[in-house]
């Protein structure tokens, strides 16, 4: 088994950077064993405007399925998607994907590029599913990852692709999230703020991930030590399956 590295982050002046990005709205999910694992940051920015802090992933839990959605570009628009996907009855994968589809015909997607951008996540008795939306096409996440990204889009998928994608346990998963999600914010200037990560499971089970949590994990990662690094993806608990 070849030893996980950290990337290093390369040069703001050199590729994949044109610019230093001004702002932004990061988030990913992706399938970790059979489980979701899903997070994004909270910080709102627009030109003229204050930054603030919003949520962007929303959740539903019911006894027959758990369904989670991270927003992205217009948020007005992914909370009307939201609030509109949970007047459908999703008690599967199939029926999620229908729900998708239905409610964004609804809003327009056939005719028009919607300014939006959705990851969708569902964890059903025996199992778990993703699905992405960008533009007016609904596609499946199964073996990479899924990205949201508005600003400077191309991050997140450099150090993706170069952190050697270890998801052989959904603990190696959430610190690839953590780690993914922490270094595209910081490269942002006067970006920082909360964020939000939860793992989905067959049965349906979700766990939220503590945010004092998501921050001890960051100042372990940060510091591009490999030994913690390597140290780090054998933590069991409180995310291990």
């Amino acid at each position: 088994m070849v030893t996980p590295t950290i990337p290093r982050l390369p040069d703001k002046r050199q590729k994949p950077y044109s610019r230093p990005a001004k702002t932004m709205t990061i988030g990913i999910g992706f399938l970790c064993q059979m489980n979701v694992v899903m997070g994004s940051d909270r910080q709102m920015t627009l030109t003229g405007w204050h930054k603030h802090s919003e949520k962007k992933l929303f959740y539903d839990v019911s006894d027959e399925r758990i369904i989670a959605v991270i927003g992205g570009d217009d948020l007005g628009l992914a909370k009307e998607f939201w609030w509109k996907l949970l007047e459908y009855p999703i008690v599967d994968a199939e029926s999620l994907e229908q729900g998708i589809a239905s409610v964004l015909d609804g809003m327009g997607r056939l005719t028009n590029d919607l300014p939006l951008q959705l990851l969708c996540g569902i964890a059903t008795k025996t199992g778990t599913y993703m699905l992405g939306f960008r533009g007016k096409g609904i596609y499946p996440i199964m073996d990479d990852l899924g990205i949201i990204c508005a600003g400077d889009s191309s991050l997140i998928r450099y150090l993706s692709k170069h952190i050697d994608l270890f998801w052989e346990s959904t603990g190696s998963g959430v610190a690839a999230a953590v780690y993914l999600l922490k270094r595209a914010e910081e490269f942002v200037d006067g970006c920082k703020g909360p964020m939000d990560l939860i793992i989905l499971e067959p049965g349906p089970r979700m766990r939220v991930i503590d945010p004092a949590l998501i921050e001890e994990l960051d100042e372990r990662l940060s510091g591009n030590h490999d030994k913690a690094f390597r140290d780090l993806l054998l933590l069991s608990p409180p995310f291990s399956t």
